[in-house]
């Protein structure tokens, strides 16, 4: 599972971020699925949408841990699970 996230560009649609955002994020080349449902957070006031996708192919990995670290994400080596 993985859960990337990113302003959708003009004309753009959820699905197709998602894709994009999947593959920079992990290297997964993946297939949209099905919207699952759309909120926008009080704190963020901008449209978040969640979207079910397919992995096509690749391998998952991150590929910035620096990004995950500035977030407070463990480096993978020291996570629980």
């Amino acid at each position: 599972m993985t859960v990337p996230g990113r302003r959708g560009q003009d004309g753009e649609t959820p699905g197709q971020a998602a894709v994009q955002e999947t593959l920079e994020e992990s290297d997964l080349t993946n297939e949209a699925l099905k919207l699952l449902g759309e909120l926008v957070p009080q704190k963020t006031g901008r449209l978040m949408s969640c979207t079910a996708c397919s992995v096509v192919s690749g391998e998952a990995h991150l590929t910035d841990e620096e990004q995950l670290a500035a977030y407070g994400v463990p480096h993978r080596g020291s996570r629980p699970y």
